[in-house]
């Protein structure tokens, strides 16, 4: 996400064809929320997206793209917010866009607005043939038997070392 002062009003634009670049967009969501919470009056802000995240694909592109917004607008005037402000206007926007402020391995508690910290997550990949450093773990995508029993080993401490810190 880019964010570049213009004349006046709020543009998008997207390299992804079928995303809306109107006010449905939640880069454009944040933009306005970021200015209703700061008290600035609405400044001529062009708003461009790379788009890598497939479209609703419920991987949080959207959201991550409107704390993107919401950050870069804080840095351009002189951060007139604070976190706490910033996350009341990503909540204004979307339930994970406040998470999508932070980051990090979190608890989302309410609607998602109520983050606590967690201890940073070891190095997994879920549902993959690989677990942390490359090892082989035999934990096979498709759901199959295999997963169940493998997932079994695992949380049992006889499975892949660094797949049992998942669990």
């Amino acid at each position: 996400v880019t964010v570049r002062q213009r004349e006046k009003g709020i543009a998008v634009r997207c390299s992804r064809p079928g995303v809306p670049c109107d006010q449905s967009n939640t880069a454009f969501k944040a933009a306005r929320a970021f200015f209703e919470a700061s008290g600035l009056s609405e400044q001529g802000i062009e708003i461009e997206i790379q788009k890598g995240i497939p479209m609703e694909a419920g991987l949080a592109g959207g959201s991550a793209d409107a704390a993107a917004v919401l950050l870069a607008l804080n840095r351009m005037f002189d951060e007139p917010l604070n976190l706490e402000q910033l996350s009341f206007a990503a909540l204004q926007v979307g339930a994970d866009v406040p998470f999508c402020l932070v980051g990090g391995s979190m608890r989302a508690e309410g609607i998602g607005e109520k983050l606590t910290p967690l201890p940073q997550m070891p190095d997994c990949h879920h549902g993959s043939r690989l677990c942390g450093g490359g090892s082989s773990c035999g934990l096979s995508p498709s759901g199959t038997e295999k997963n169940g029993a493998g997932l079994a080993k695992w949380k049992t401490g006889t499975g892949c070392p660094v797949m049992r810190q998942c669990f």
